[in-house]
């Protein structure tokens, strides 16, 4: 089992896209395995709006994958 830490979803977004860009040119994978997979986001309103709003559009993107 591999454990990812991500602080700000600027990175995580950076990660999928880049695995994005590897599906579109061909080198995409098939899934193995089923993956439990859990998420938190700030809520508090100490990451702004705008940032609440792209942990969303990240966590949707990972729903959809």
């Amino acid at each position: 089992m591999k454990l990812f830490a991500v602080f700000g979803c600027h990175l995580l977004l950076a990660y999928l896209t880049t695995v994005d860009s590897a599906a579109v040119i061909g080198k995409t994978c098939q899934p193995a395995q089923t993956l439990c997979l859990g998420v938190a986001i700030d809520a508090s309103g100490s990451i702004g709006q705008t940032d609440f709003q792209k942990n969303l559009i990240v966590v949707r993107k990972i729903a959809e994958a």
